[in-house]
């Protein structure tokens, strides 16, 4: 879900949301693509951990620490949860994982786990559960495409994508806009679940968190780039971050924000941890407090990048690196941010044993 969706044509429901919630409007996935972008949301750290992670099996301290907590957990997702292999990382700690959620298509699992949380929250009702619980539902037709053959299109609409006829003269609206009505429909699962939360009156209690594992582009670069994981750009990178906050009054914050801040955020200001402890297990900041970071630090499936406000440093597999400006053109006699650079590899390795 890339960043400008965030609009009443697109999501209503989401957008409506917003007038009781915190919206970050300069907000950047750490991935451009989903095992980065979902693995640094949780982990609030670089996805060049990923492999030490997943081979012990080490779940994020958000997650241990609200199983510490006994919050009761329900993990929902559209999108299968052993490729990427989140079931032997983000979620290796949860009992019972459902890996792969019943449909033949996106837009049935997706409608399929928003009834399953229905169903979940009505469970607890029955028990009269007072424990805490987490949430996290995973949305996957804007990533295939897909939505009920009698749900409404955004016109002109392209009613069979065909990647393979992508190139840089094709007219790119009747693709974006077979994107909107992906977006448009998952709105529809969203508002399903917070009119669920609101009838039962658990707004007043429960943060409700919106966001992306990464954008999508439709030749917005005028490169012939199309969907995502194939360049650091912000219509790969950049995607909304919605927080209703019980006691935390609406608002817009404009400073740049990252996933690698939403992980210690909520340890310390929800789960007890303290706050000088954030650096010991990420590389985050305080996602409501402004600081002078002047880098960051942006993964693929295989390649990675170094970003400031003026350059990517994009590294590959093969040992070659691109220095690129934030439109992607190519740089040539740019003077290095040598400091900033070691700070960024140092960040990458500084858990290792």
């Amino acid at each position: 879900l890339r960043w400008d969706m965030l609009d009443p044509r697109w999501m209503p429901n989401t957008t409506r949301f917003t007038e009781s919630a915190q919206v970050f409007t300069d907000h950047y996935s750490n991935g451009n693509a989903t095992k980065p972008g979902i693995f640094t949301l949780f982990y609030g750290l670089p996805a060049s951990y990923w492999d030490a992670f997943s081979a012990h099996q080490v779940p994020p301290v958000l997650i241990q620490r609200m199983q510490s907590l006994g919050y009761q957990s329900q993990i929902l997702s559209s999108a299968t949860l052993v490729s990427p292999a989140f079931d032997r990382n983000v979620f290796s700690s949860i009992k019972e994982l459902r890996l792969k959620t019943p449909g033949d298509t996106s837009w049935q699992r997706d409608q399929q786990i928003t009834q399953d949380w229905l169903d979940f929250l009505d469970r607890r009702s029955s028990h009269d559960n007072a424990s805490p619980f987490f949430g996290f539902l995973f949305y996957d037709a804007p990533h295939s495409y897909q939505v009920p053959p009698d749900y409404p299109r955004i016109e002109p609409y392209w009613e069979s994508v065909n990647q393979l006829a992508l190139d840089d003269d094709f007219d790119p609206e009747p693709y974006f806009n077979v994107y909107k009505t992906t977006v448009r429909f998952v709105d529809d699962q969203i508002h399903r679940v917070l009119a669920d939360l609101s009838k039962r009156q658990l707004m007043e209690d429960t943060l409700v968190i919106i966001t992306s594992d990464h954008g999508q582009e439709f030749n917005d670069n005028g490169m012939n780039y199309w969907g995502h994981g194939s360049n650091f750009s912000r219509y790969q990178l950049q995607v909304p971050l919605v927080i209703h906050w019980p006691g935390k009054a609406p608002s817009v914050v404009e400073h740049r924000t990252e996933h690698f801040d939403l992980a210690p955020t909520l340890l310390t200001d929800v789960l007890g941890c303290s706050e000088s402890a954030t650096e010991s297990y990420s590389s985050g900041e305080h996602l409501y407090t402004p600081h002078d970071k002047k880098w960051s630090i942006a993964h693929s499936y295989m390649n990675s990048a170094f970003l400031t406000e003026e350059l990517q440093l994009v590294s590959y597999p093969s040992g070659g690196m691109e220095m690129l400006s934030t439109q992607l053109q190519p740089i040539d006699d740019a003077p290095l941010p040598m400091e900033l650079i070691k700070r960024a590899l140092k960040e990458q390795s500084r858990f290792y044993p």
